[in-house]
């Protein structure tokens, strides 16, 4: 890649993924932030499926999926202990929200509970993995010098995204989660795969007590 496209796509990433969160302000966006995200990701996909160096199977790749299934699961057990640990500890901090608590939704709104665990990995999950995933390695792991640092940055900026509900858990967590749904994706190349773990993870949030970080009502007034 020369150096002056290198440079333009490392200043369209800083830009998309750096200067764009930090200037969102869900209280301004409300009800008009799922349908922008849903927007977005259709235009992305629409340029990844007409850009003939995009390999159109990541958008699915079941076999991927499969193969890394088990290595999924095994990080997510401990992972979900930690979350529930996570939040006993937060429930004892008197300035934490009184919606942080453990199983908070499933035991006081359980409907809820059903149609996030539904709806979550299909309308947020997958177009952020489209987002995060497909198009921030098709476009700038050259730009960037490789898989690792696109690995890591990528996973810096995902949990940097969450700024945007303005609260210091959901950027801490979301970083962790974001490398290692990256690495899923790079060793797969499947947004089933990263798609899969990341709705575990999310799903697993709004069960356990957490989920209240990581929704648009969480934002400070």
């Amino acid at each position: 890649m020369p150096s002056s496209q290198r440079l333009l796509r490392l200043l369209e990433c800083a830009v998309l993924f750096g200067l764009v969160p930090g200037l969102i302000d869900l209280r301004a966006l409300g009800g008009v932030f799922l349908p922008l995200l849903l927007s977005v990701m259709a235009v992305m996909a629409v340029l990844l499926w007409r850009d003939p160096t995009f390999d159109n199977a990541q958008f699915g790749n079941l076999q991927g999926l499969r193969d890394e299934r088990w290595r999924i699961l095994t990080l997510w057990i401990p992972s979900a202990l930690a979350m529930m640990a996570l939040t006993v500890i937060l429930d004892q901090i008197p300035s934490t929200p009184s919606q942080v608590q453990l199983f908070a939704l499933p035991r006081s709104n359980p409907a809820l509970w059903v149609m996030i665990m539904l709806f979550y990995p299909l309308f947020s999950v997958y177009p952020q993995e489209l987002v995060f995933r497909a198009w921030f390695f098709h476009r700038y792991e050259e730009a960037l010098g490789g898989a690792w640092p696109t690995i890591l940055i990528g996973g810096a900026l995902f949990g940097w995204a969450h700024i945007l509900f303005e609260n210091w858990v959901a950027v801490v967590l979301c970083i962790p989660g974001g490398i290692l749904f990256g690495y899923t994706y790079h060793r797969s190349r499947s947004l089933l795969a990263s798609g899969a773990e990341h709705a575990l993870y999310g799903d697993w949030v709004f069960t356990v007590g957490l989920g209240w970080l990581f929704y648009s009502g969480s934002v400070v007034s």
